[in-house]
């Protein structure tokens, strides 16, 4: 029997007179009656039982117990053990030494999958973040049925972890545990790295670090080609980001800026590098390509190039081919322009470029155009039916393939017909001399009559 599913029990006691009085009972402990029905039929009595077993109930003992109220000592008693299939139930727990301290880089995580289940399972899945995992001694993933063991583990392993089993009854899935890795500092990737100046001036450089714990302390250090030093001014906005202020007076002033920290795990490993270099003119955009296009819309999307260091707009400039009359300038802070309310059916030239402060990239040039609305083959103006140029090739064309095929049957059949009266005409033109002329049997000929005969009248 199978959990959450009901089962009935029935119990038979014959040959009392009063009839037995049935009662059932799980272990010492008797089952309450309202789950019981009982017909009695002479000295048959017939008790029935609905329940539905739990997990708990497995191997537990259940009996009927029948015995006449009015004579002593005439219990009689029968039962069964009970066998539960259940689906598993499943739990996970990590049992590694560093589970009271926390857990950081390069330690060995323990995962301890407890499984309750009848029948036995049959397959036990690991998962992380949602997606399977394998065992996999590269990536120091090592699975041995109910335990998994992570070395070394890195910080990309900072998420929720779960255990799964099946048996024939069905698929149990364990609770979730988050896995916090500690880990020292790291550079955050969605930061610039490149500044241009323009000499005199000043930069503010900002630097994010990720780590856990987020109590961190920084350090800069500045680096060129004629100096090295740690003297630089800077300000810690929050746990994770400080900015440096860099001035820039003459040549000695560019080179790398190195921001790094240092948290309770350890000291970063790879600092942050940030490169001063003399501002430059924006490069031009790549890839350009006109994405859509309506009867008044043209939407473009290019790639960036360079920025030369600083921060750069993108610009379109919209000309007719026809006039090179502007019709519009669109800016960006992204190379995607959407022009609107264009003329439609209209050639245009698309100029693109990139500015900074420095200047400006070279010009990219497109050619596209606005679609034009479809014209109707035909259409009725004032009650007068216009022809359209195209409709009338159409037309006449298969005007004429029709009577191509009408002269091909009608030469077919004359020529058919004049086969069938040809040994008549023969023997008839024997009999009767006078008749000079026997019928054409050219078809080349008939086939001139009958296009004389069918030419339509101009």
């Amino acid at each position: 029997m199978s959990t959450n599913k009901e089962v009935k029990l029935t119990c038979i006691a014959r040959g009392s007179r009063p009839p037995a009085t049935i009662t059932w009972w799980k272990g010492s402990q008797q089952i309450s009656p309202s789950g019981v029905r009982v017909t009695t039929e002479g000295d048959t009595t017939t008790s029935s039982l609905l329940f539905t077993p739990s997990v708990e109930d497995n191997g537990k003992h259940v009996s009927c117990k029948a015995e006449n109220l009015r004579i002593p000592d005439s219990e009689i008693q029968k039962g069964l053990s009970l066998e539960v299939h259940y689906p598993p139930i499943v739990s996970l727990r990590v049992v590694s030494d560093h589970e009271k301290v926390g857990i950081s880089e390069y330690d060995d995580v323990i995962f301890e999958c407890d499984i309750q289940a009848h029948p036995w399972v049959n397959s036990i899945d690991w998962y992380f973040n949602g997606r399977r995992l394998t065992n996999d001694p590269l990536l120091g993933v090592l699975i041995s049925s109910q335990s998994m063991v992570l070395q070394n583990i890195q910080r990309s392993f900072r998420g929720r972890f779960i255990c799964s089993a099946t048996n024939n009854e069905d698929k149990g899935v364990s609770n979730e545990i988050f896995l916090k890795v500690k880990y020292s500092p790291v550079c955050q990737p969605a930061q610039k790295f490149v500044y241009g100046i323009l000499k005199p001036e000043s930069v503010q450089i900002q630097c994010h670090l990720d780590a856990d714990p987020k109590e961190v302390k920084f350090f800069w250090r500045f680096n060129s080609s004629t100096k090295v030093t740690d003297q630089i001014i800077h300000s810690v906005e929050s746990a994770l980001k400080s900015i440096a202020s860099h001035n820039i007076e003459s040549d000695e002033g560019f080179g790398t800026l190195l921001c790094w920290g240092e948290n309770e795990i350890g000291t970063q490993k790879d600092p942050c590098v940030f490169n001063i270099i003399p501002a430059e003119a924006p490069l031009p955009v790549e890839n350009c390509t006109v994405f859509n296009r309506t009867e008044d819309m043209i939407l473009v999307e290019c790639l960036e190039g360079f920025n030369g260091g600083m921060d750069q707009t993108f610009i379109m400039e919209v000309y007719s081919e026809e006039s090179t009359t502007l019709y519009a300038k669109v800016s960006s802070q992204v190379p995607i322009f959407l022009v609107n309310g264009l003329t439609q059916g209209t050639v245009f030239m698309l100029f693109i470029y990139a500015v900074n402060r420095k200047g400006r990239s070279s010009v990219i040039q497109l050619s596209t155009s606005t679609i034009r609305q479809a014209a109707k083959l035909t259409r009725e103006r004032s009650g007068t039916f216009v022809f359209n140029p195209v409709l009338t090739v159409f037309v006449s064309t298969t005007v004429a393939l029709i009577s191509v095929i009408f002269i091909l049957i009608v030469v077919v059949k004359i020529r058919k017909r004049a086969m069938l009266k040809a040994p008549q005409q023969r023997k008839s033109s024997r009999d009767n001399s006078h008749r000079s002329e026997a019928p054409c049997r050219n078809p080349w000929k008939m086939l001139m009559m009958v296009q004389i005969l069918y030419q339509p009248k101009p």
